[in-house]
């Protein structure tokens, strides 16, 4: 905004805000300060005045003339070559490290040493040892003695497959008394067999030499129940030998 017209702004501000005072004032106040005397009028005129303007000075310029430059001839070789400076050749000096900046220098090399580990000693081989087979200690005690019963078929000569098969039976039992006096011997027994594989009496053809074995031997086969003999692939009631061997 201009400054007169700005101030103008303010001065008509300022008037209505007089006028707007007096407006409010009661009539009392008008009396109050109302001249008894002739009375002077004071006429205010506002104008609007335009802001100077800015002095100006013309400045005159002068162009002169100026001709085109000609083209430059090229100089010959000889004086062109007598004007070209000579620049003496500058020799390659190594710079050493230190002369060089810090930021140029570049970092030592480490130096790495070769360390060559000892071999892992041998280890000494483990042979399995074969455990030695170490014989039998005899007990203390006499082994128990063994009662051989020798097959049917070897004992008459029959075939393998015709007589009674009584191998699923306990044995005799040796005496104890027998054990005690060492006594020893084979009994043949005669027995009888029904269908059914049961042996159903016993005899005996020879006897050890001691009764004692004899009557084990007895008893106990007279207990059996096996297989019974076949011919032509039926059961048939037979007689067999059986040889029971009592040995220490």
């Amino acid at each position: 905004m201009n400054l007169p017209l700005r101030s103008t702004c303010i001065s008509l501000l300022i008037h209505a805000i007089a006028a707007a005072t007096l407006w409010c004032l009661p009539l009392t106040i008008y009396e109050r300060f109302r001249p008894t005397g002739q009375q002077r009028v004071t006429a205010i005129s506002l104008r609007l005045a335009s802001p100077p303007a800015p002095n100006v000075s013309a400045t005159t310029l002068t162009l002169s003339r100026v001709d085109p430059v000609s083209q430059a001839e090229p100089l010959p070789p000889e004086r062109a070559q007598s004007l070209t400076p000579t620049v003496p050749a500058r020799a390659d000096v190594p710079m050493r490290p230190a002369d060089l900046p810090a930021s140029v220098q570049a970092p030592p090399t480490p130096e790495f040493v070769s360390v060559r580990r000892p071999p892992p000693p041998e280890l000494p081989e483990v042979k399995t040892q074969q455990q030695e087979t170490l014989p039998r200690r005899m007990a203390s005690q006499s082994t128990p003695p063994s009662v051989d019963i020798v097959p049917l078929a070897q004992a008459v000569g029959l075939e393998p497959k015709t007589p009674a098969d009584f191998s699923a039976n306990r044995p005799p039992q040796y005496p104890a008394s027998a054990v005690r006096q060492r006594l020893e011997g084979t009994v043949t027994l005669r027995l009888r067999v029904d269908l059914e594989g049961k042996v159903v009496e016993v005899e005996i053809l020879k006897s050890s030499g001691h009764q004692t074995l004899d009557m084990a031997a007895a008893e106990a086969v007279q207990q059996w129940q096996g297989k019974p003999a076949q011919r032509f692939g039926r059961s048939i009631a037979s007689e067999e030998i059986l040889p029971v061997r009592f040995r220490l």
